[in-house]
């Protein structure tokens, strides 16, 4: 993460998987409007592993099947 002076608030990021699948760029002005509109219903999405079942790692935080998108090899 970098920061950068400016006038106003604004975030951009870039995804991807080690394959580079999945790539996904973004940017966005966040203002009370953008927020409500584009930001506040996101969703968390992570890479499955075998090993573990995302919504037992922290519980605490609300993590859970129910609100995040899988990315299983091929499947999303």
């Amino acid at each position: 993460m970098q920061g950068f002076p400016g006038e106003g608030f604004k975030i951009t990021c870039t995804s991807a998987d080690k394959r580079g699948r999945f790539t996904q760029f973004y940017t966005l002005e966040i203002t009370p409007k953008t927020w409500e509109k584009e930001l506040s219903e996101a969703r968390t999405f992570c890479f499955f592993r075998g090993d573990r079942i995302p919504d037992q790692e922290r519980p605490d935080q609300g993590r859970s099947l129910e609100n995040a998108v899988i990315i299983r090899d091929d499947a999303v």
